[in-house]
Parts: C-alpha cells; sequence; structure tokens
C-alpha cells in the first residue's frame, strides 16, 4: 500500500511551492554614468544667465543705463545662453537613461508646468511685457515631442540629422519676424496673413510680427536647434566594450565640481535666482539711498 501511494504522488501534477521552479532573477538596473562634463556646461550657462539677468534687472527694473548691454553685445549673451540650453536638452535627450518614457514625460510635463507658473507670475512683475511661452515652457514641450518622435528620430542616421537640423534652424531663425532668413538676413518674406492664429499660431510661432514679449521661444525654429542637441549627442555616442552600452568619450566624464553641482540644479536655480537678484539689488538701492 505504502508503494502504491508513492507512486501516485510522484504521477501526481506538482502544485506546491516547493516543486514550482525558482522565480526569475529581477533584472539588475540599468546604470547610466552621470557626464560631469555636461553638467559643467550647464552650470557655466548657469552662472552666464544669472549675471545676464543682474545686469537685466539693474537696467531694466532699476532705471540705470548701459548702451553696451541694449545693443549688440548684450543680444549676443543673451542668445549664447538660450542656444547653449537648448543644445545641451537636446543633447541630453540623445543619451540613454535610465529613467521609463513615463518618468522622462512627467518631468517635461512638470517642465511646462513651471513654465506655466513663470508666465503667470510675470503678469505681475512685468505686465507690459508678459512671458506666455518662455525658455521652461519650449524645453518641456520639447521633450515630450521628441520622446514621442524618439523612434522615427533615431532612424535617422546622426550625421545627416545633425546637418538637416542645423539647416533648418538657419533657415527658419527669423520665422517669428515674418520671414525666412538668419538674424536679419531675409530669405523670403512669408504671408502676413499666416501670423494671426492667435495663441496655438503663437505657441508653434506663427505669431503677427514680434510678440512683445520679455521671454519667448516657439516650437518652430528653436526646436531644430533641439534636434540638432539631440543628433549631436548620437554623434558622439560610442559603444562600450563587454556591457554594449552606448556611452559618451571619456572627456565627458570629467568635470568642474562646483559647475556641475550648479547643473544638476539647473531648474531650482533658474526659478529662485531672480527673486534672490531683485532683493539684492532692492537692498543694495536702499542701502546707497539710506
Amino acid at each position: 500500500m505504502d508503494k502504491q501511494i508513492a507512486a501516485l504522488r510522484a504521477a501526481a501534477p506538482c502544485r506546491t511551492a516547493p516543486c514550482a521552479a525558482p522565480p526569475a532573477p529581477a533584472a539588475a538596473p540599468v546604470r547610466v554614468p552621470r557626464y560631469g562634463f555636461v553638467d559643467t556646461l550647464r552650470g557655466l550657462t548657469l552662472v552666464s544667465m544669472v549675471l545676464y539677468h543682474l545686469a537685466w534687472d539693474w537696467v531694466f527694473l532699476f532705471g540705470h543705463r548701459a548702451a553696451w548691454y541694449t545693443g549688440t553685445a548684450g543680444y549676443v549673451w543673451q542668445q549664447s545662453i538660450c542656444w547653449a540650453f537648448i543644445v545641451i536638452s537636446g543633447f541630453c535627450a540623445a543619451l540613454p537613461s535610465g529613467t521609463r518614457p513615463a518618468g522622462r514625460a512627467r518631468r517635461a510635463l512638470a517642465l511646462i508646468g513651471w513654465g506655466l507658473v513663470v508666465t503667470a507670475v510675470s503678469f505681475f512683475v512685468i505686465p507690459t511685457q508678459p512671458i506666455l511661452f518662455g525658455i521652461l515652457t519650449f524645453l518641456g514641450a520639447a521633450s515630450l515631442g521628441t520622446l514621442a518622435l524618439d523612434g522615427p528620430l533615431r532612424r535617422i542616421a546622426p550625421g545627416p540629422g545633425l546637418a538637416l537640423c542645423l539647416a533648418a534652424f538657419a533657415v527658419l531663425r527669423d520665422f517669428n519676424y515674418e520671414r525666412l532668413g538668419f538674424e536679419g538676413r531675409t530669405l523670403l518674406q512669408l504671408p502676413h496673413g499666416w501670423f494671426e492664429l492667435g495663441p496655438v499660431g503663437t505657441f508653434f510661432g506663427l505669431q503677427e510680427a514680434r510678440p512683445l514679449m520679455a521671454d519667448y521661444f516657439s516650437l518652430v525654429p528653436w526646436i531644430f536647434l533641439f534636434w540638432a542637441g539631440f543628433f549631436a549627442g548620437r554623434c558622439l555616442l560610442r559603444r562600450s566594450g563587454a556591457a554594449g552600452d552606448d556611452v559618451l568619450p571619456t572627456l565627458f566624464r570629467q568635470s568642474v565640481p562646483w559647475l556641475a553641482r550648479a547643473g544638476r540644479h539647473t531648474l531650482a536655480v533658474y526659478l529662485l535666482h531672480q527673486p534672490v537678484l531683485y532683493g539684492l539689488l532692492s537692498l543694495g538701492a536702499w542701502l546707497a539711498g539710506s
């Protein structure tokens, strides 16, 4: 009898946990290197931005004259900051990330949300030149759009993609001024009727003449500068040895620690620096008056 019971147990299907197949080992978390050189460049641009806005407050909010700042030198300085932030953001969008697409989408939406906060505040601080579509709104929208188009964009060879985006940006740079051209060099005047589409048109760049805003970055032409950064990042990525991951050259592991630390907190510095600057300048003006 004991032998028969043993035989039946051996033939019966296994239903207990000890007989179940061992669970597959959990996948190791993706380890993505932190590129200190990129953080350093972002931090350097951040320092430049803070100094630029310090001068802006000094001139436009406190009424001091500075011909060099309101002229070509100030314009080139301002553009260098904007271009750098946009290219760096596009560059980072091309890098492998340990964050899932949903997490990256939330970050992009957060940028748009903070952009809306800046817009709301601007109506109280500078009501004559409110910020409707500023740099944060643009970076959030560009990141979200690039995430949605990640597959098609990665099917484009990086070298030709970079060249095409730079060419498109050069042709469309003056799009907000109802023309094709670069920095005042007109290639083609565009129909005025295209630029009367209200807020939606303004978001895409189809805004009548140049809107009077303190900060304005429409999707066109700036998305092509963002994508130029994206393709530049892809041009520099290389396959590592055994791991087979895409990584940047060793140079990008180098950093200037204090600039890299600032670069890792760009959003917080961006949101807080203007109130701090205004407070310091107000204190300085009060002390000078007393």
